[in-house]
């Protein structure tokens, strides 16, 4: 009888302890669980895409191969961003080069700082084009590149480059504001955005 209920007092216990035993105890001991989240930002905000389908900026180049111009979507990390308005900003190629992601029609801007380092799909037009000496002048202008830098800057150069429809930016930082979606003071002289999609057609 004595043997009977020390076992039915056994049981009981193993069972309130089960009863017990929530998912936050297994996680506590598994120091390996990754419980954070990474926000998507999507620049303009009523154009969203399925950034899942992004091939690399190597698959871009590969596949662009010889051709003019293809539509992409594409995921890379930022390097810079435009510090007046937020209109463009660029990426790397495998090599170390920058591509530059124009938004198109300045319809829509990114974070002016705070996105380097931060991954990205660009959904848009990528083409290869000339940028002329005064193109490459201003854009350097606006970015954080150091004056005897820009000094070094001269004549006109090949580049491949995207016109951006949509861009996601992960953990984008919150710094966008009214002020910056409605500037239109920026100066746009050397922003020259041939319809390089209507060409297309």
């Amino acid at each position: 009888m004595i043997q009977k209920l020390t076992i039915s007092v056994v049981l009981a216990a193993i069972l309130f302890g089960c009863g017990n035993f929530n998912q936050s105890d297994l996680n506590a001991g598994n120091s390996n669980v990754d419980t954070t989240t990474v926000s998507q930002t999507f620049y303009p905000d009523t154009m969203k895409f399925d950034p899942a389908i992004a091939i690399t900026v190597a698959d871009l180049k590969s596949k662009i191969g010889t051709q003019d111009s293809m539509m992409v979507t594409v995921a890379a990390s930022i390097t810079e961003t435009c510090t007046k308005m937020g209109c463009w900003m660029d990426i790397k190629d495998e090599s170390g080069k920058d591509i530059k992601v124009r938004m198109k029609d300045h319809n829509f801007f990114v974070p002016k700082d705070g996105c380097e380092g931060k991954k990205c799909v660009i959904q848009g037009y990528a083409y290869r084009t000339t940028f002329s000496e005064e193109e490459r002048l201003h854009y350097a202008k606006e970015s954080d590149m150091p004056q005897h830098e820009i000094d070094k800057i001269k004549g006109p150069e090949d580049v491949l480059t995207i016109t951006a429809h949509s861009v996601m930016i992960e953990d984008a930082p919150q710094t966008q504001s009214e002020e910056q979606s409605h500037d239109h003071d920026h100066d746009h002289e050397g922003h020259e955005h041939h319809d390089h999609e209507a060409e297309a057609k």
